[in-house]
């Protein structure tokens, strides 16, 4: 995962409160929805979640409108502290099985474990069950920049491989083949990354082949996928989750010092928030700062999730490279006018600096077409709603700098892949 630093130096009463209900259920369009555009659902890649966080409350009628996708429901406790709620529903997290798709009631969760023998829970870990805290964060940053949308957690082994044969976890390209064959899925975030996006082989490692043809696929089936740039500052060209062009690359900003992250990997297509507040997973409804691409990805798919559900509530439809190309004409361009250094990212100025550096944004490179943040979601939308690709006149030199770094991508990947 593209952790946070300190992470990454470490690598329904019986049928009401903490059971599984019943079998399968399928969402079916009600009368009374039928009108009603189907719900955006962003799909992340992640370590787990806390279904019982309030981040993630919300309007399940809206599960009624999706066009598949049979899920079993699960009802946990809604009453005592978060370590009352797990143990009333010990027997619960217990039943999950991974390869089942799963609805927490009372939530806008849905999650499914591709956790299997070569990649085991570790002792004492429930399946889905968030026990790092990654995913309940990441989760929880797409359901701030996109209050109506469905989230589904897949969850997956960590960034490393624990075999000998591979480098990236096998579990990672199954969630993303399994994602990319479900329609009703719009888009796909990935907080994670190759260790210092390096070059790797398909030959030594199958796992990377795997991923290439189910994101492809993905993109073949109509989703937008969003990969962390990484929190390392290499290029991100040779990196297969975030590299090859038809994934959207995101990069890390800190607003407060009008700056880029010094961490984040250079070569992106939009900028995110590097330092958020995020759902913290050992309590019920309580936040905490957390800093990394990792962050800021699922904060940039969370907007764009927005700007569809926008479209669609208008009437209209949006091609996923209308959607991409009104993301990036609408991010904001940056400079180094107002950059400063000094600037906490925090609004708590007794918890200091808990990121790395800003850099003053001086070239594409760093910013890509630049700073993506929710508040945009509306005017991505009117681009896609009028089928306006213009060019602002400051994005003049960005658009061409974007251009070649599109062009390498899609030669370096032809050449990859044919190789």
């Amino acid at each position: 995962m593209a952790w946070t630093r300190a992470a990454a130096l470490g690598f329904v009463a019986l049928l009401l409160a903490g059971c599984v209900a019943g079998g399968p259920s399928a969402p079916q369009g009600a009368a009374s929805s039928a009108a009603a555009p189907r719900p955006t659902v962003v799909a992340l890649l992640d370590t787990g979640i806390l279904p019982y966080h309030a981040a993630f409350a919300g309007n399940v009628t809206t599960l009624a409108r999706l066009p598949g996708g049979a899920y079993t429901e699960v009802n946990l406790s809604t009453s005592g502290s978060l370590s009352d709620r797990e143990a009333a529903d010990d027997a619960t997290w217990s039943s999950l099985k991974t390869g089942q798709l799963y609805h927490f009631a009372g939530t806008r969760l849905l999650a499914m474990s591709f956790l299997n023998a070569s990649n085991p829970l570790s002792p004492g870990k429930r399946t889905l069950l968030d026990t790092t805290g990654h995913g309940t964060e990441t989760a929880s940053l797409a359901a701030q920049a996109d209050p109506e949308a469905i989230l589904v957690l897949l969850q997956i082994g960590g960034q490393v491989c624990a075999q000998p044969d591979c480098l990236i976890d096998p579990s990672i390209a199954e969630a993303v083949r399994w994602a990319a064959a479900q329609p009703w899925i719009d888009a796909i975030s990935m907080s994670l990354a190759v260790p210092a996006n390096a070059p790797d082989s398909s030959a030594l490692h199958k796992e990377k082949e795997a991923f290439l043809e189910a994101s492809r696929e993905a993109s073949r089936n109509g989703k937008l996928i969003f990969g962390a740039a990484g929190n390392e500052p290499e290029p991100t060209l040779a990196g297969y989750t975030n590299g090859p062009p038809w994934i959207v690359c995101v990069g890390g900003y800190e607003p407060a010092n009008d700056g880029e992250s010094a961490y984040t990997a250079k070569g992106v297509d939009v900028l995110g928030n590097f330092t958020a507040q995020a759902a913290d997973y050992r309590t019920l409804n309580g936040t905490h700062w957390v800093s990394g691409t990792s962050y800021a990805t699922p904060l940039v798919a969370g907007t764009v999730s927005r700007a569809l559900g926008i479209v669609r509530a208008a009437g209209g439809a949006a091609t996923p490279k209308a959607l991409r190309d009104a993301l990036n004409l609408s991010a904001v361009a940056l400079d180094a006018t107002g950059y400063d250094p000094l600037a906490n990212p925090q609004d708590d100025p007794t918890l200091g600096h808990v990121t790395s550096p800003a850099l003053p944004v001086v070239s594409p490179t760093q910013e890509g077409w630049g700073w993506v943040h929710a508040g945009l979601a509306p005017q991505i939308a009117q681009r896609v709603l009028r089928a306006d690709a213009s060019v602002p006149p400051e994005k003049a030199t960005i658009a061409t700098a974007q251009a070649a770094w599109q062009a390498q991508r899609e030669s370096y990947w032809s050449s990859a892949l044919s190789g």
